[in-house]
């Protein structure tokens, strides 16, 4: 499903690009229809996405930067790992109860490590 909206997406930015958008509004626009739907939820579902489908998201994203619609070189690894590092800095950063039991989940842990180290 994925695949086949980057492609109508493309299609699109052909379009707009046609029509005489200039480059870098047409930025703004791949990274608000094709960035933001891959980072959707990516910490969640990110883990699980097979070799095969990490290799063809790489090359939606070469494809979008060979067009000249962005200057980023973006892998699906580099926005996994931002996605995750952005949710543990606001789980550090928050003070609702999700946090108190992240912090109190850590100590927990690091208190069991330091019985074995």
């Amino acid at each position: 499903m994925f695949l086949s909206q980057f492609a109508q997406r493309m299609y699109l930015l052909k379009l707009l690009q046609h029509q005489g958008i200039p480059l870098n509004k047409l930025r703004v626009v791949v990274y608000s229809l094709i960035v933001s739907r891959i980072g959707y939820a990516l910490p969640a579902w990110g883990e699980f996405v097979s070799v095969e489908l990490c290799c063809k998201i790489d090359a939606m994203v070469r494809s979008v930067k060979c067009y000249g619609y962005t200057t980023d070189s973006l892998t699906f690894s580099d926005l996994l790992d931002k996605a995750d590092s952005d949710l543990f800095c606001s789980m550090r950063r928050s003070r609702g109860a999700a946090a108190v039991a992240y912090n109190l989940i850590i100590c927990d842990y690091l208190k069991l490590l330091g019985k074995y180290f």
